[in-house]
């Protein structure tokens, strides 16, 4: 349980008693909004700091492979049993891996009907629901398909044909041959074009 202005707690013999390490969530504004078991210890979800790994009374900060969740408010965390965890920001939905690695960002501009996400559910199988500031959303986690907007996604032309290449996805349209970027710290996803010059 975690008590604001106060650190986070356990219940034992009756009783709260404070989890050593995690003191320093006394004397900050910040709050936890979050908290998972995680490999021998804790993981412990900030509302504006980020993420925290607390085991045998020592807290570290999570560094993470993307910035943007340390730049925005984290409004939920759920675990997902098989697949890692999922935050809800006011700026979209992140999935992590089981070793805390960002591994999708869905937001507006890939297929979320806007960023600012609410509430997060897991049905039995593996599919998470995202309650939204104005619906609901649902990602399917077994399926691999991803939406990619036309604007947003830099294709802004017909799509002929798609082929997976050496793990890599590649499209041609009647602009030219075009592959998939993904840009590592954003996690942003376009399509850039392919030997420009020659086709």
């Amino acid at each position: 349980v975690y008590v604001r202005k106060k650190g986070l707690f356990k219940y034992k013999g009756k009783k709260l008693e404070l989890i050593k390490g995690t003191e320093i969530f006394k004397s900050t504004k910040q709050t936890i909004y979050g908290v998972s078991k995680f490999k021998n210890g804790l993981l412990l979800v900030t509302r504006k700091s980020g993420l925290y790994y607390l085991e045998n009374k020592t807290l570290k900060k999570v560094k993470l492979n993307s910035d943007l969740i340390d730049k925005t408010t984290i409004y939920r965390s759920i675990k997902i049993k098989k697949k890692g965890f999922a935050l809800a920001t006011y700026n979209g939905l992140f999935v992590l891996d089981n070793n805390l690695k960002v591994t999708g960002h869905f937001n507006k501009d890939n297929g979320l009907v806007n960023s600012n996400v609410r509430s997060l559910f897991v049905d039995r199988d593996e599919n998470l629901w995202i309650g939204l500031n104005d619906g609901i959303s649902k990602l399917k986690q077994m399926n691999g398909i991803t939406f990619f907007d036309r604007k947003y996604a830099n294709i802004n032309s017909i799509v002929n044909n798609v082929e997976v290449h050496n793990n890599t996805l590649y499209l041609s349209s009647s602009t030219g041959l075009k592959k998939l970027k993904t840009d590592e710290n954003s996690l942003n996803q376009e399509f850039i074009s392919v030997a420009e010059n020659k086709i």
